[in-house]
């Protein structure tokens, strides 16, 4: 499979049989439920933090990638100047 970065790089990989797909499917809010293992991506405008996104996560992912870290380049919509943002991902199990 080859895959062009964000840079405009493409980046070969093999897929086997050991290659695991994950689907996307629509959900809402109200199917997160105490426990569940969600995923959160974010982008700061100013000192606020904007959600882009809430992934509802397997639990068999729970753990994984925990914590918060740089996620995407994304296109800066703000007053700015600069032509892209950093945004975060955030994964952490919802309170009980």
């Amino acid at each position: 499979m080859v895959v062009r970065t964000s840079s405009g790089a493409d980046v070969s990989f093999a897929l086997n049989g050991e290659t695991h797909y994950f689907q996307v499917v629509r959900s809402s809010l109200d199917k997160i439920e105490p426990g569940s293992y969600i995923g959160t991506a974010t982008k700061d405008i100013g000192s606020t933090r904007i959600a882009l996104e809430v992934t509802i996560l397997p639990p068999a992912l729970r753990g994984m990638n925990a914590g918060s870290f740089p996620y995407d380049r994304l296109p800066d919509t703000t007053v700015s100047g600069a032509t892209t943002i950093t945004s975060m991902m955030t994964t952490v199990t919802s309170p009980r």
